[in-house]
């Protein structure tokens, strides 16, 4: 059973919850909620990185679903 949970409320989650995994940058993820479904923008280091976010993301409660348009690139700059 799914509960309601505000979409202001969910959006805090995730933040609090992103900013917990210290080597994302997350302030290069934009999170956008409405009724319960998350769309994710912006970019990330890694695939691995992508995927982390999704699964910590799918795994708060009030989550029914996720559009995941976070990129990242192959090849990286030093």
């Amino acid at each position: 059973m799914k509960t309601s949970i505000s979409d202001a409320v969910l959006i805090k989650h995730i933040v609090s919850t992103l900013h917990q995994s210290s080597h994302l940058h997350h302030e290069d993820i934009h999170v956008f909620v409405h009724e319960g479904w998350v769309s994710l923008e912006g970019k990330v280091d890694r695939e691995s990185d992508r995927r982390l976010v999704q699964e910590s993301v799918e795994n708060i409660l009030g989550v029914y679903g996720i559009t995941n348009n976070l990129t990242f690139s192959r090849f990286h700059s030093n």
